[in-house]
């Protein structure tokens, strides 16, 4: 949670862990909700991020207007994130998924395996080609604070296999559907409509998005805050109903 609110410092950190540790040590969960609740809120106070009296617990922190600029700033921890979206969603579904399985076989796949064929990339659906960057440009100006910010965010990357991911390279959103849909990754499949109708109505209502459709080939920028908005969805799911 820290991390997704850019509120984590490793100094901090580690004065919050040690007390934190101690103070749910032996606890039954409904000991370690309100202590580790105080926490988390306690800390995201003293770094400004919210105001000592706006939330009772730590479900109340997840709104979307505190994680609308949630974005990819470390590559192991977006991947992370997306990979627990995924698990979560198969659990759902009962489906099968690349991420899910026995955890010490998925560890291998995320992080330690060098054969290129079993790896998990992070995936940019705004890659560097041509069409990607005209969106950003006016008057043959390209603002590329603008691209960097849009392509970043948490809902605009994907995990992909390493093969996948390779032969999918710098396509543009329209070429890579078909990688997407076969990537055996259910956040995948969710957003080119790939799921079926029966898995799809199984999902909770605030994941039941429809499927983003290529405007002139490209991603359209209109619908990045939707896609960012359903992974903030999945992410409170997971993280902020505990």
């Amino acid at each position: 949670v820290l991390r997704l609110l850019d509120a984590y410092d490793s100094n901090s950190f580690q004065r919050l862990i040690y007390p934190l540790n101690e103070g749910v040590r032996d606890k039954s969960l409904a000991e370690i909700k309100p202590v580790f609740d105080t926490a988390l809120i306690a800390s995201l106070v003293s770094e400004n991020i919210i105001q000592a009296t706006q939330c009772a617990s730590a479900t109340e922190i997840f709104e979307f207007e505190r994680f609308k600029g949630v974005r990819n700033q470390w590559t192991n921890f977006s991947k992370y994130i997306l990979l627990r979206i995924d698990r979560h969603l198969a659990g759902i579904l009962d489906k099968p998924s690349y991420t899910s399985g026995k955890l010490e076989e998925l560890e291998e796949r995320f992080n330690k395996n060098n054969r290129l064929r079993y790896g998990m990339h992070l995936e940019h659906i705004y890659t560097q080609h041509d069409a990607n960057r005209a969106l950003f440009t006016t008057n043959s100006h390209f603002d590329e604070s603008a691209f960097q910010q849009k392509r970043n965010l948490l809902g605009m990357v994907l995990l992909l296999k390493d093969k996948q991911n390779l032969s999918s390279n710098n396509e543009i959103y329209d070429d890579k559907q078909q990688t997407y849909a076969q990537s055996n990754l259910i956040w995948n499949e969710l957003l080119v409509g790939h799921l079926p109708n029966v898995d799809r109505e199984r999902l909770p209502v605030e994941l039941r998005v429809e499927p983003v459709q290529p405007s002139n080939q490209v991603f359209p920028l209109a619908a990045v805050e939707m896609r960012q908005k359903v992974t903030f969805e999945a992410i409170k799911r997971i993280w902020g109903q505990v």
